[in-house]
């Protein structure tokens, strides 16, 4: 998966609008090259009809392209969406697995004196029974190391106990404590832009007969696959409770480098990056 950190050159938030261009004018672009005389038909009825002279053109395109790149954002959106259930349904059929045959076999290895001397297959056997029974509970070592970080988070920026809390109380604060990075919540908007020009190519291909070729249709499955892959990783670190615990973690630890940065900027010092 190819990822390149757009908001590391361009100003801030100004990569996420021209993120929105680039699927539309890809489109808008390969359709034209592709097919010229469209293009010239285009550019010589909107001037008489509507006056829009070459820079209005521009600006039409400009338009157009952010309108249809929008639009195919929005397919990286919907695959995000699709591929949470997805994998939720993939974890209820592991442990459906785990519950059964998995457990029968792992429970017949155990019985055979070749399998019982080989420690693997007790390691086996009792991971398999405890997804099959109690579900995953790596999550619980991820809460463990939250916790620590959350009380001191809370005693020294809220002035907040943690014991404070009832047991049905702290649920809501391990999911509110701090703030996710939109690339966490969403993803590279760089990754979801290629994405989005994948299938954007793949569309302008179906108008023009002529974009279809090896090289330009295995572009555009190079740039989808790559923009599946990210939307899989990014499910995955959102969904699986063997790993979710990581987001948590981190927004809490951001909230600390913060604190940092106050005191610095009430001492008047800015703090070394």
């Amino acid at each position: 998966m190819i990822n390149l950190e757009l908001s590391k050159v361009l100003p801030s938030r100004a990569y996420e609008l021209l993120a929105n261009f680039l699927p539309g004018l890809f489109f808008v672009f390969s359709v034209g090259f592709a097919d010229p005389h469209l293009a010239r038909i285009f550019s010589m009825s909107s001037e008489p009809g509507f006056t829009l002279g070459r820079y209005g053109i521009i600006s039409t395109i400009l338009f157009v392209g952010f309108a249809i790149g929008s639009g195919f954002i929005l397919v990286d959106t919907i695959m995000q969406f699709l591929m949470a259930y997805f994998y939720r349904l993939k974890m209820f059929v592991y442990r459906l697995v785990c519950r059964w045959p998995l457990r029968r076999l792992t429970q017949w290895m155990l019985t055979k004196r070749a399998w019982q001397t080989r420690p693997w297959v007790g390691r086996l056997h009792v991971k398999v029974w405890t997804v099959s029974t109690v579900g995953f509970q790596e999550w619980r070592m991820y809460q463990g190391c939250w916790r620590v970080f959350a009380e001191r988070l809370l005693q020294v920026k809220y002035g907040v106990k943690f014991r404070d809390f009832r047991d049905d109380n702290w649920q809501p604060v391990y999911w509110n404590l701090g703030s996710l990075a939109p690339e966490e919540f969403r993803g590279s908007i760089f990754i979801i832009a290629c994405h989005a020009t994948g299938w954007a190519g793949l569309v302008a291909a179906r108008i023009a007969p002529v974009l279809r070729n090896k090289f330009y249709i295995g572009f555009c499955l190079f740039l989808i696959l790559n923009g599946l892959l990210h939307a899989y990783y990014l499910v995955q670190r959102k969904v699986d409770p063997r790993l979710a615990g990581n987001l948590n973690i981190r927004a809490v630890l951001r909230e600390f480098s913060r604190l940092d940065k106050d005191a610095a900027s009430a001492e008047g010092k800015v703090p070394d990056e």
